[in-house]
């Protein structure tokens, strides 16, 4: 599909089943990258667009107007809801329509979606929130590190059940499901790493901690035979050779309580393991953050 076919794309079906007159909108490089955001993220608050994709806007007014003109045209829809556990002054927070979706689908050739994150937000939405944050943490501070941010890829694409054919559908270990997965290394190398996000929520217990560990190990015991399928399923724009997995409190204690839930799993960890927590990811990603269930009591680089 060409730009022309981008920018005048179709009314949306709700639109013109309501009958109203409205005139096409033309899409701006600052819109795709909206509505590729949400693909990637489902939901965003108004201050995150704001900071990081509609930054040619003279003013805070001037990107309600073209989120509202986005929104009534059918390529978005917003609620008003809490962005944090801290502040529950609601804001807006918007989503994909399946119009905008199908956009999406169209610019990259395929999408994962749920029409049920257009209908009704989840209680995970503030998760989802905070992981927008991370990943754009690392994907801008990544050049000052002397790195490149390769890709993000995100928690449908990085599920994987690898359940054998006879095996119980009861064996929850024959499956992983990352928030997401980041994809580093340095410019023009295919040296690059895969770094399994784990953001763990703020009553997570030590069963679903130690549960997760038990999937990673499960896959990564039998990576000479998963890992070539896992990147013909997740189709990876570029090549991982090595993996972590990230562990993201949120806070200091509770970065903690994770490697106390953890203790004594290094002993047959089968990929290596890092835990730091939100503010420190967001604030020096590539600086010495993290702890290594090896050697939990010294911050190192990643």
């Amino acid at each position: 599909m060409n730009n022309r076919d981008m920018n005048n794309a179709p009314l949306p079906p709700q639109v013109k089943k309501k009958g109203r007159k409205m005139r096409y909108v033309t899409l701006r490089e600052e819109d795709r990258q909206l509505l590729l955001h949400l693909h990637s993220f489902i939901y965003l608050h108004r201050g995150f667009i704001e900071k990081y994709i509609f930054q040619t806007y003279e003013n805070v007014d001037s990107v309600y107007r073209r989120l509202r003109t986005l929104e009534e045209a059918g390529y978005i829809k917003s609620f008003m809801l809490p962005i944090s556990d801290f502040d529950h002054r609601p804001s807006k927070v918007y989503t994909l329509t399946m119009f905008g979706a199908e956009i999406v689908e169209q610019m990259r050739g395929v999408v994962h979606w749920n029409r049920r994150w257009t209908t009704q937000v989840p209680p995970w939405y503030q998760h989802q929130l905070m992981i927008a944050e991370i990943v754009k943490s690392y994907e801008l501070k990544a050049e000052t590190a002397g790195l490149e941010f390769k890709e993000w890829v995100t928690e449908a694409r990085a599920f994987y059940e690898f359940r054998d054919i006879n095996e119980s559908k009861k064996n929850h270990n024959s499956r992983i499901r990352p928030d997401g997965i980041l994809v580093i290394g340095k410019p023009n190398s295919d040296q690059n790493l895969g770094i399994m996000i784990e953001m763990e929520r703020s009553y997570a217990t030590r069963e679903k901690t130690l549960r997760k560990m038990e999937q990673f190990n499960e896959f990564f015991s039998r990576k000479e035979e998963l890992l070539p399928k896992y990147d013909k399923k997740v189709g990876f724009e570029h090549p991982v050779k090595a993996w972590k997995v990230l562990f993201i409190g949120s806070n200091d204690a509770k970065a903690k309580k994770i490697l106390r839930d953890l203790k004594g799993e290094e002993n047959h960890a089968e990929v290596s393991v890092m835990v730091t927590t939100r503010q420190e990811a967001n604030m020096d990603p590539y600086g010495d953050i993290y702890r290594y269930l090896s050697d939990p009591e010294t911050k190192r680089k990643m």
